[in-house]
């Protein structure tokens, strides 16, 4: 193949103008990272140490090999038996059962604690889950350690910090004294219960009664592939007194009936950051009906035929509102009460008729979200957060249960590579310790 030289000298070649793109195989590619292409198949892709690499004295092995494992048995079996000596866990975390079976010499190490898993509830199917104190009455109501463990025993864990402030970073933007009137949902049943009656339901024999006098009963949607954890979800609602019904289909099927709204509550997360779930909710309908239709079709519609400069731009996937101001963002609101106060008293949502409870707000969510990367000053940042935190907080767009890191894993024994912890906490943590010259063959056999 084409050597080091050869390669930089046909890339300057490129860059003056002097030559054409290479229209040959992807072997024959200039590279800038800490390896080069040697062979490609349908299968594999071998590679090798690229000599012109800023760190490449520390790559002391001759060759790696890239297979295509698209099945997770089959990854499974590789890291079990041997085959692959490390994972940074990105595209691939393996369940708790299977990091039990690794060889002694294989560490494992968290990372990333990226994404958090819960449940959407479906305002536009069941109308009282457009009720705050219903959201939070659920969520009162889980044992959130008990779903996060069975979700992934050594990746999961329950949240701590409250819902809005689960991604470290916007804490600082929360002034102290209203911090304190953020809720964390520690399972409370008690209260959960308290929630329910405020919001017009009542118990009999056992069940909830909506205030209309009929059974609460909920569908929960879930994919037959993953469905322990949802199951011991719907058995601690069915514990509080929620008629639970588990429906189980293929993933393809449940990935459309998200996509479509058509679900009463289903498997939703997202990551810590939340700022871009807001637009999200606005801006794709594939997204929007997914967290339960907070914002209908048909307000987006409207809002778009209000303003000639706005357009609602139908793609296969996604429903974009397009050229909206940042003012014209004001229109979508969400109904809060003060932040830090939490009130229960109200009438059920169905007597709403279309105004918010006395004492609330109707906070512009979206205006803040699509206005959050903007110039910015620290007083604008924590108005932002702590309405952006504060309404998810309240309303809960979802319910979140478990908050999920990445787990990396690491043959110790043919490899030297760090054992202390912290050195791991980074993104793709393999990729960035070969570079750094951190791990390296322990011989070049």
């Amino acid at each position: 193949g084409m050597g080091w030289e050869e390669r930089v000298s046909e890339l300057e070649a490129m860059a003056e103008g002097t030559s054409a793109p290479p229209d040959t195989a992807p072997e024959q590619y200039p590279t800038s990272g800490p390896f080069t292409v040697t062979n490609v198949t349908e299968a594999q892709v071998m590679m090798e140490p690229n000599p012109g690499f800023w760190n490449s004295d520390f790559l002391n092995w001759s060759q790696v090999q890239l297979t295509a494992m698209q099945q997770v048995n089959q990854r499974n079996q590789a890291l079990v038996n041997g085959r692959l000596s490390g994972i940074n866990g990105q595209v691939y975390t393996p369940a708790g059962n299977i990091l039990d079976q690794l060889p002694d010499h294989f560490n494992t190490y968290q990372h990333d604690e990226s994404a958090t898993s819960g449940v959407a509830l479906n305002a536009a199917t069941v109308p009282w889950f457009g009720d705050p104190r219903v959201r939070q009455a659920i969520m009162l109501a889980l044992d959130k350690p008990q779903l996060a463990r069975i979700g992934h025993k050594y990746a999961n864990k329950a949240p701590e910090r409250p819902p809005g402030l689960i991604y470290p970073g916007y804490r600082r933007y929360v002034p102290e004294d209203m911090y304190d009137g953020y809720e964390t949902y520690s399972q409370d049943v008690e209260r959960a219960s308290e929630l329910l009656r405020a919001a017009g339901f009542s118990m009999s024999s056992g069940t909830w009664q909506t205030p209309e006098g009929n059974p609460f009963q909920i569908e929960l949607l879930t994919t037959s592939e993953t469905v322990q954890v949802p199951a011991v979800l719907m058995r601690q609602l069915k514990d509080f007194g929620i008629r639970m019904q588990l429906v189980t289909q293929g993933s393809t099927q449940v990935d459309n009936r998200k996509g479509r709204g058509d679900f009463q509550m289903a498997s939703q997360g997202w990551w810590v950051n939340h700022v871009g779930m807001w637009t999200r909710m606005i801006q794709q309908s594939d997204r929007r009906h997914r967290f339960g239709d907070l914002i209908s079709d048909e307000e987006v519609q409207e809002f778009a035929n209000r303003y000639d400069n706005v357009e609602n731009v139908e793609y296969d996937w996604t429903n974009n509102l397009e050229t909206p101001t940042s003012e014209q963002w004001r229109d979508f609101t969400l109904p809060v009460p003060p932040v830090g106060e939490r009130p229960i008293d109200a009438p059920p949502i169905t007597e709403w008729n279309g105004s918010s409870p006395e004492g609330w707000r109707d906070v512009p969510v979206f205006y803040y979200a699509h206005t959050w990367g903007n110039a910015l000053s620290e007083e604008q940042r924590q108005e932002h957060m702590t309405q952006l935190s504060w309404a998810h907080n309240w309303f809960l767009p979802y319910v979140p249960f478990a908050i999920s890191a990445q787990v990396a894993v690491q043959n110790q024994r043919d490899w030297n590579a760090p054992t202390n912890e912290t050195e791991w906490k980074q993104h793709a943590p393999i990729n960035k310790l070969m570079e750094q010259g951190r791990i390296t063959a322990a011989s070049q056999d």
